[in-house]
């Protein structure tokens, strides 16, 4: 009798350990603003109607824009309502199974052993071990959501910024060079950037590309070219930024540049920047540094 108390005392506890968990644990702030509310002030800009106005003969039928400042609008509308949905992406990501895997793994142990210690009540602590299984589904999922999830976020947030740092340089391009409909192409791989699949397929393509980027650096190490003193001068002032970063920093450039993010980090950066033999090649770099860091060259 004396045990059996004892194991529903625990059973208790241990539940009541577990809403806690999973009261207490929030990964996100609350917004400072209405989500929705923003996105309805937008959605002109978001429908087809916004691609037909862009070829309207008239600037008034575009609020007045020029069809450069209408392309920006729609384009900027639809990556801030891309960042939002994205947003809300990563909140359900981590209530779905990151946060709850913590409190469910501690449960179920607690439960287990409780089973194992006291005999009289083994069948209902197991019992409960059982559900408390089922309510998180599996194991492996688990640990998917909780060791693998992490690393594609990151990898997800890495090649949203790459795609970003593309578009926002094709913006100060006029509309013949860059125009909407060239834009929604890249919108769509800012999208894909975004997504579990885009960032399994990132992670593969850069597995399997390391061989060959090594191949590429060795043959480069043979070829020397001159450059004019002004780029020299700035692929210099990128090396010296560089050098001042830290590891969380360097890392976020590295992935951003697709070099690789080993123990040679800061060595595969410099190389990189020194590897711009052109103001045009130098420019993608530099204009990822300023999206990351805010620093201009």
């Amino acid at each position: 009798m004396k045990h059996q108390k004892a194991a529903i005392l625990l059973l208790a506890f241990s539940f009541l350990m577990l809403g806690g968990c999973l009261a207490s644990l929030t990964a996100y702030p609350d917004l400072s603003y209405d989500a929705g509310a923003e996105l309805k002030s937008i959605e002109s800009y978001l429908s087809a109607e916004a691609i037909t106005r862009y070829d309207a003969a008239e600037d008034v039928q575009r609020n007045g824009m020029d069809k450069k400042q209408w392309r920006n609008a729609v384009v900027n509308a639809r990556i801030r309502a891309m960042d939002v949905l994205f947003n809300d992406f990563q909140q359900d990501l981590y209530q779905e199974g990151v946060g709850f895997g913590i409190s469910t793994d501690w449960i179920v142990l607690a439960l287990s052993g409780a089973g194992a210690l006291i005999s009289s009540a083994s069948t209902a602590l197991s019992a409960a071990s059982s559900g408390v299984v089922g309510a998180k589904a599996a194991f492996d999922r688990n640990a998917f959501l909780d060791k693998t999830m992490p690393t594609l976020l990151a990898t997800m947030v890495a090649q949203r910024k790459d795609v970003l740092a593309t578009i926002r340089a094709s913006l100060a391009l006029d509309i013949d060079e860059y125009p909407l409909t060239l834009a929604l192409t890249d919108l769509d791989h800012y999208y894909q950037a975004g997504t579990l699949p885009g960032a399994l397929t990132a992670v593969a393509e850069n597995a399997g590309s390391v061989a060959e980027e090594a191949d590429d650096r060795l043959k480069s190490l043979l070829v020397v070219s001159a450059v004019s003193p002004g780029l020299q001068a700035r692929r210099e002032q990128a090396a010296d930024f560089v050098k001042t970063l830290n590891d969380v920093e360097l890392r976020a450039l590295a992935g951003t540049l697709k070099v690789p993010a080993d123990e040679a980090m800061l060595g595969n950066l410099l190389f990189a920047i020194s590897s711009a033999q052109s103001e045009a090649a130098f420019d993608v770099i530099a204009q990822k540094i300023r999206i990351h860091f805010g620093e201009e060259f």
